[in-house]
């Protein structure tokens, strides 16, 4: 596992938490605040996966996607932006989708400790089953009300956020434990 995957998985884990959190506290408003931050986001990251695409000089960027991908994230990010109130009426949903797609790379990562011989990895697994089968609940909708769609996907968001840095920190102590045994 690479120090920048290490960080971006700490770094995403940690703004699920806040997220979270924001659910916890303000559900309404929260929704509406986490779509235009995402959309926000989306477009600077499209915006920079152009620009890095145009500027780079190297060979290998020639073949890339930097475009079609920064164009991509440019419409999603409007989207979130310009269509947030229509969004936050299918919140839950896509907050089940995103831990469902996060939960499945963290069965992926306990399934790595369980391979390289890591005693924790039923611990992560556990967890990562159940954030999975939580994010499904929230991505089919069983629940009535909005409102405790919100609640609910604010305790999903903090726990997958948890989950997150747990097994990213095992897999870490786990890699460095290998290396300093070679």
């Amino acid at each position: 596992m690479s120090k920048t995957f290490r960080l971006t998985m700490i770094a995403l884990s940690a703004l699920y938490i806040l997220m979270g959190i924001a659910l916890l506290i303000w559900p309404a408003k929260s929704r509406l605040w986490i779509c235009y931050a995402a959309g926000a986001a989306g477009i600077l990251y499209g915006i920079i996966r152009i620009v890095m695409y145009f500027t780079r000089k190297d060979a290998g960027s020639k073949f890339q996607f930097g475009a079609a991908i920064g164009l991509a994230a440019i419409v999603f990010g409007a989207i979130l932006v310009f269509r947030s109130a229509a969004l936050t009426a299918i919140f839950a949903m896509v907050a089940g989708a995103v831990i469902v797609v996060d939960s499945i790379v963290k069965l992926q990562m306990a399934l790595n400790l369980l391979r390289m011989g890591g005693g924790k990895w039923p611990v992560s697994g556990f967890f990562a089953l159940v954030m999975l089968l939580f994010g499904a609940m929230l991505l089919f909708d069983p629940f009535k009300g909005v409102e405790l769609s919100m609640i609910l996907s604010g305790i999903a968001l903090v726990l997958t956020g948890a989950t997150g840095i747990w097994i990213v920190s095992q897999s870490a102590r786990l890699m460095k434990k290998l290396t300093l045994t070679q």
